[in-house]
């Protein structure tokens, strides 16, 4: 694992159209959003129509964003966490360029969410030689018998979650 740079992890993310904005819900609970976003003057900008993440952004302000990638011998994550507030589209986002900010959802975005960020951090971690093979295969999970009697079992306050198959890594010397 390599920590990047300030100026890598900026690059990296001025490279990509599609990260996950994190916020605290109204709820109290956390929500993750796939959001298009444009990096510009040190910021990072999200096209947004009314719903639950300006609701939840106007209540708790604090948010964080995610953005990752891969290359032939990497894969990497960049993290930017920072204080979320909403714009109104006007004169003042078209001078920043806001225009080229597409939102890939066909609804209507009338807001502009602005992340000010406080910190930003990456890794960049090395991919195993099998990974990079096109004819890696990962292991196919196959569907488990229900919990109970034909039916899932339902979430419930204080419940444990049902638990997720889990298959060891492969090894070279294992087919």
């Amino acid at each position: 694992m390599e920590k990047l740079s300030i100026a890598e992890c900026w690059r990296l993310l001025e490279a990509q159209k599609l990260g996950r904005m994190a916020v605290d819900g109204v709820d109290g609970a956390p929500d993750v959003f796939p959001v298009n976003f444009l990096v510009l003057d040190g910021s990072v900008f999200i096209r947004s129509g009314p719903g639950s993440k300006l609701d939840d952004i106007a209540a708790h302000p604090a948010a964080a964003f995610e953005v990752d990638g891969e290359s032939v011998t990497f894969r990497w994550s960049v993290v930017v966490r920072g204080t979320a507030q909403r714009w109104e589209t006007g004169t003042a986002l078209e001078d920043l360029g806001h225009r080229v900010l597409v939102s890939f959802h066909p609804t209507p975005k009338q807001s502009i969410i602005q992340l000010v960020p406080a910190t930003i951090t990456g890794r960049r971690f090395r991919r195993r030689p099998s990974d990079a093979d096109p004819d890696f295969r990962q292991p196919r999970y196959t569907e488990r018998a229900p919990v109970s009697s034909g039916e899932a079992r339902p979430a419930s306050a204080g419940a444990k979650p049902i638990a997720i198959p889990h298959f060891p890594p492969r090894r070279a010397d294992r087919p």
